[in-house]
């Protein structure tokens, strides 16, 4: 069949809203008309699982019997016509594991509620931040207000008004618990509580958690263990064939001494973690990366040591990490929505894979600073978070100076002439688990902060949220 022409009023932007059960993304088609060639398009998921937005190109669109198609790639396909008097796109896009209706326009008017911090009832930017008491929900959490909890409440109003006055641009939310009460929960730029935010990398901190928890009941036999002895079915890798002197500490501890480039942009192909994304092996990929030095020496972070360690959880245990997780960590911590990013093969993306509502994300903070215990209940040996929160590595980032534990970082904020000491959880695009144990304190943070300023979630907590756990104090003294 010959390829019909696609008609004019398909060309352009459109706007769509895709609406899962526990997130909303913001879906964006661009049909492209090239004279004297063949026509294109893009579809970008802003907030998308993998790199935050990504602009993904056609690569086959055609126009049949009023239909527009659309490939992306093997596992992505758009199905869309044009509806009522043409300004409306009315279609289908399908995933490998099913599909959704969309409904494209050329300007959606829920756009707005995404790209400022807040909107008033008017629907104009909100520039004056009021202060709410969180909601006391049945969800485990006790909440109070930073001035019951030793926080200055003008310092929190501060904060506020500049995340609304476009200081800390596409901050998403910012909850701060105080003696082990939730006294501050602020969502900006769309995001709303219920809803689940893939916290990218700080997955591999939670992995660190159910990792100790296979520890502490024998699950798995030891961190010394070596890697290549939890592999037996990637028998042809370099990793498993050569028998690499790698234990399961190094890696926990992020030094394999592989040969990875993590260090370029997310988007770059080149980016070995992106490559490993990519690649539809992700456990293969990384047992198939050449030595480049002594295991243990030096730090170099490596996404892909991650992914092995959700390996070794299945095939130590014959379950996976999320498995391991709703048992073990998420169910006595009450947590029951969310998700874990999945291959086509099973394998949990122990790397960045977790999508968790920031107020739980809190409560593994708490579980942390706590010594492992929820509301009386043990959850996970103190003696795997001291481990945990060790330093055993130093590295210098663009953010600054990091020790390494496992799989946390940790770091010093130095405030008004003192020095707290820190270990953190940090994810692609600005999102934080920040425990402060000398002030009693655990920071949640959620942004898309995907090509902004690293630092920006350290400038946050350093410039208002440590200076108001201080200023009260030396009110109060």
């Amino acid at each position: 069949m010959a390829q019909q022409m696609i008609p004019s009023e398909f060309f352009g932007k459109w706007q769509a809203l895709l609406e899962l059960p526990l997130r909303e993304h913001r879906t964006i088609l661009e049909v492209v008309d090239r004279p004297g060639e063949e026509p294109t398009g893009f579809l970008s998921f802003v907030q998308s699982p993998d790199m935050g937005s990504e602009r993904m190109p056609f690569e086959q669109v055609r126009f049949e019997n009023g239909e527009l198609h659309a490939r992306v790639h093997e596992h992505l396909n758009l199905h869309c016509v044009l509806a009522g008097d043409g300004s409306t796109l009315e279609g289908t896009i399908e995933f490998s594991r099913g599909s959704r209706p969309l409904v494209f326009q050329r300007r959606h008017p829920d756009f707005r509620r995404f790209e400022l911090p807040r909107l008033t009832n008017e629907q104009e930017r909100q520039r004056e931040y009021t202060y709410t008491r969180p909601p006391q929900l049945d969800d485990g959490w006790e909440t109070s207000t930073p001035a019951a909890e030793g926080i200055a409440p003008e310092a929190i109003h501060a904060m506020g008004e500049s995340i609304l006055n476009g200081a800390y641009e596409k901050q998403k939310s910012v909850l701060i618990v105080r003696n082990g009460r939730l006294c501050v929960e602020e969502h900006f730029y769309g995001s709303r509580r219920e809803h689940v935010c893939m916290v990218q990398s700080v997955t591999k901190s939670v992995t660190s958690m159910v990792f100790g928890i296979a520890v502490d009941r024998g699950i798995v036999p030891g961190i010394d263990a070596p890697v290549h002895r939890f592999f037996p079915e990637h028998a042809q890798r370099k990793w498993i064939r050569e028998q690499y002197p790698i234990n399961v500490r190094h890696l926990l501890t992020m030094s394999a001494a592989l040969e990875w480039n993590e260090t370029s942009s997310y988007l770059d192909r080149t980016n070995d973690n992106t490559a490993m994304n990519r690649s539809g092996d992700w456990i293969g990929y990384t047992l198939d990366r050449n030595r480049a030095g002594m295991p243990g020496e030096a730090f170099s972070y490596t996404s892909g040591l991650s992914l092995l360690l959700g390996g070794i959880l299945k095939n130590a245990s014959g379950r996976y990490v999320d498995e391991l997780a709703r048992e073990y960590l998420f169910e006595p911590l009450g947590i029951d929505n969310w998700e874990w990013v999945t291959d086509d093969d099973g394998t949990r993306h122990t790397g960045g894979g977790l999508r968790i509502r920031p107020r739980d994300l809190a409560k593994l903070g708490q579980v942390m600073l706590d010594g492992g215990v929820w509301r009386g209940r043990r959850v996970l040996s103190e003696s795997w978070i001291r481990e945990s929160t060790s330093r055993y590595l130093t590295t210098v980032r663009p953010e600054g100076e990091f020790g390494y534990g496992y799989q946390w970082w940790l770091a010093r904020h130095r405030v008004a002439g003192h020095t707290f000491e820190t270990f953190t959880g940090r994810g692609y695009g600005g999102q934080r688990i920040e425990v402060i144990p000398e002030l009693s304190l655990v920071v949640v943070l959620t942004a898309d902060d995907y090509e902004g300023d690293r630092a920006r979630t350290d400038t946050l907590i350093r410039n208002h949220v440590v200076p108001a756990v201080q200023r009260m104090s030396r009110t109060n003294v």
